[in-house]
This record gives structure tokens, C-alpha cells and sequence, in this order.
């Protein structure tokens, strides 16, 4: 005959024994004209036979026995381990694995027998046990999630610095993501601001240095931004840095004045009220230059106004030009005839002056170290008495007053004609 035993989906064996002509069966109970038991329980089962005609003779033989039902495990209980923004490491772990057992996650392979699935690809596993009698349990269903990805960088884009009515500043950026909350932290003070889209602005900043980084709805964080620095505001100051004096000056018009200069705080330029024409200021690097040479006559009480910064200090002073004593004319002829024959500079009495003219070779043709106003157009030294050809000469005329004042130069160019 032969024997079935239970399986994972039969809890029950059968035994069949061999067919003999004019006998009933029995596996230890009542007989039976069928030679196949079924429906059997797990036990020892005594074979026997007796004939039809007469069931006084019995023969008995083996006994065969019929296997408990192998277990089938129940459902794997697991621990995920899934990738985080900085390890790529994932793992399945069934906690509930018998020694002996074996489990897959592919329904497949039941080589694992630790119950430890590593390196997995993101996807869904249908985990399972089977047991050493080859029952597989029920799945249970685990899904392995891609390696979140950190953000980019956050990109300045702009920064509103302090000004005079407000205290703090605001940086713009960009390249946030697109997709999900993310949140921008300050990496100083590790205050943080939430929000959805590409662009963002951190307001509120005090002056200092800040670096920011965004972290995205995944809770993968950014490498930091560059560094970014919040000006403070600065009140404006001016300080006169020339000598003494030289804001308010006195001199004659076409001569140049003494650079006026002043050091600033606070300001990014400065305007410039009633400076005389030919004299100009500029505001550079925080220094304040006035400089030039006055082309017209008068008492100009200029203003300096910074902009920029905060306050108002305005600063000044007191430039007097008065009219030049010296009237120099630019061409004379020496021929005799009595009209402009000399060339004749205006002076006044109490002046000194120092005359040389030079050819446009640059070669000196006529010095006089006091010259009293008139000049015919003789030469001197080694032209002594000698004509000088008609043409253009440049003069260099130095003029001092009988007190000893600082000489005033006057320069220009003379045309001699014949």
C-alpha cells in the first residue's frame, strides 16, 4: 500500500492498502470495503484485512503511522533600517526567524537563513519564512525607499542691508526646492524660517556675518552658503584733515588753492554747494578732496552736504577770491609803430616779479629777476641786445610781494610779432 502524509494546507493523512480480491479493510477501527483511509489524524494506524465470508479470520499486519501537520510560520515581524540623506545603508530584519527556518524576500531564494536582507534597491519586498518542514508563512510586505538626496546650495541673491530707519537687514536667496516644506536656517543663532517654492528672504538679521543652509522636506540639509555679512549703519561724521585753516582761504582768482580735504564716516558721497567756478570736490574711499583753481572773483561761502548714512552733519567754509593785480597780454609787436610795442604786464606797486621766457625749444632767451612791467623783445644773457624772431614763447612769471610772501607763479604762452 502507501501512505500520505499531512502537508502545509492538509492537516490529515491517507493510507491505501493494497487491493486483495474478497476481503474488507480496517487501519484500526471499523472495516471497510474501500481500500483507501483518508481524513486521518496524526497517529499510529494497525493494519488489518478479514474475509467477506468469514469475519472470524482476520489477518493483521504493519502499523504505519501518520506525521503531525509540519507548522507553518506566521507572518515575518520585521525592523527597517531605510537610507538616510548621509548613508545609502538600508536593511531588512526578521525578528521572529526559528533556527532552522529560512526566509526570502523575493518568494525565491530561501538561501537567508539570519533573517538580515542588506544593500537592497529601493522597492517592494514580500518577506517570508519557511520552515525546515517547507511551509512558507504568510508575506509580510516591506517597501525600501529610494536614498533621500540633499539640496543644493542656496543661491544670494540679494541683501537689504540696515538703513537709518531700520535696525536689521534681509537676505533674498534662491534654488530652494521646488517640491515640499523646506526650512532655511541661520547657522549661527540656528534660528530658522519654513516656507514652499524656490525664493525665500530671512528678515531680522543684525549686523554680522551669517552662512545659511536649507534643508528639505526629506530632512536632508544643504552644504552651507558663502558667508554673508549684514553692514551695520554708521552715523555720519566729517573731520577737516588739511591744516588748519585751509577751509577758509584768501587768494587772488587764477590762483590754485590749497587742497581742502575732509574724512568721513557713515557717508557713500557728498554734494557740493557754491564752490567758485574752476574749483570742484569729490567724495572718495570716505575722503573728501576740494581743489582747483578760481576762475572768477567773489566771497563763496561753499556747503558740504554728506549723503548717505545717517544724520545730518553739514560742514563748510569760506573761499575769498580776489581779482588778480596781473593782466598779462598774449601777444605784442615790437616793430615801432607805437601800438602795443611792449609786452606789458599790470602790477602793483608792492609786487615783485620775476620774468623768464623761454623759446619752444625750451631754451631760455630772456630772464629779468626784476622786472618792473615792460619787456621789448630783446633778449638777454647770450642774446643780450639781440631781436628775437617773431613767433610764440612761453613765459614763467613769479611774483612776490616786498613783505616776502610765498611767490605766485603765472604761466603761459606770448606771441611776438614782427
Amino acid at each position: 500500500g502507501s501512505i500520505t502524509q499531512p502537508t502545509c494546507a492538509v492537516a490529515t493523512g491517507t493510507i491505501v492498502i493494497t487491493t486483495q480480491a474478497g476481503v474488507e479493510y480496517s487501519v484500526g477501527g471499523a472495516y471497510q470495503a474501500s481500500e483507501t483511509f483518508a481524513g486521518l489524524t496524526p497517529g499510529n494506524y494497525t493494519l488489518a484485512v478479514r474475509s467477506l465470508t468469514d469475519n472470524t479470520c482476520v489477518t493483521t499486519g504493519t502499523t504505519e503511522v501518520i506525521n503531525a501537520q509540519p507548522v507553518t510560520p506566521v507572518a515575518p515581524l520585521v525592523d527597517t533600517v531605510q537610507a538616510t540623506c548621509a548613508s545609502s545603508n538600508n536593511s531588512i530584519t526578521i525578528k521572529n526567524l526559528t533556527a532552522g527556518d529560512s526566509c526570502s524576500v523575493d518568494g525565491v531564494d530561501y538561501k537567508n537563513t539570519t533573517g538580515v536582507f542588506t544593500n537592497l534597491t529601493p522597492n517592494s519586498y514580500s518577506v517570508t519564512i519557511k520552515s525546515v518542514g517547507g511551509c512558507v508563512s504568510p508575506a509580510t510586505v516591506v517597501t525600501i525607499k529610494a536614498q533621500p538626496i540633499a539640496p543644493t546650495v542656496p543661491v544670494v541673491d540679494s541683501i537689504s542691508h540696515p538703513t537709518c530707519s531700520i535696525a536689521t537687514g534681509t537676505v533674498h536667496v534662491s534654488g530652494l526646492p521646488a517640491t515640499g516644506v523646506w526650512t532655511l536656517t541661520e547657522t549661527v543663532s540656528k534660528k530658522i524660517i519654513s516656507g514652499v517654492g524656490t525664493k525665500g528672504s530671512f528678515t531680522g538679521l543684525t549686523p554680522g556675518a551669517y552662512t545659511f543652509t536649507v534643508t528639505n522636506d526629506a530632512g536632508c540639509t544643504s552644504l552651507p552658503t558663502n558667508s554673508v555679512v549684514i553692514r551695520a549703519v554708521v552715523n555720519n561724521t566729517i573731520l577737516l584733515t588739511s591744516a588748519i585753516g585751509t577751509d577758509a582761504q584768501t587768494l587772488e582768482v587764477g590762483n590754485k588753492i590749497t587742497d581742502i580735504t575732509f574724512k568721513t564716516t557713515g557717508a557713500n558721497g557728498a554734494t557740493f554747494v557754491e564752490l567758485p567756478t574752476g574749483v570742484a570736490g569729490e567724495w572718495k574711499d570716505s575722503i573728501i578732496i576740494i581743489k582747483g583753481t578760481p576762475t572768477v572773483e567773489g566771497i563763496f561761502n561753499y556747503v558740504i552736504n554728506l549723503t548717505g548714512g545717517c544724520g545730518s552733519v553739514p560742514a563748510g567754509g569760506v573761499i575769498k577770491v580776489e581779482p588778480s593785480e596781473l593782466a598779462i597780454p598774449s601777444a605784442f609787436s615790437p616793430n615801432g609803430d607805437g601800438t602795443n610795442d611792449k609786452f606789458a604786464v599790470k602790477k602793483s606797486p608792492s609786487q615783485s616779479i620775476k620774468l623768464q621766457v623761454f623759446s619752444r625749444w625750451g631754451t631760455l632767451v630772456y630772464e629779468n629777476n626784476n622786472f618792473e612791467g615792460e619787456w621789448d623783445g630783446k633778449g638777454s644773457g647770450a642774446m643780450e641786445g639781440q631781436d628775437l624772431l617773431a613767433g610764440t614763447y612761453y613765459y614763467v612769471i613769479k611774483v612776490t610781494t616786498n613783505t616776502g610772501s610765498t611767490a605766485k607763479e603765472y604761466t603761459g604762452y606770448i606771441t611776438l610779432k614782427r
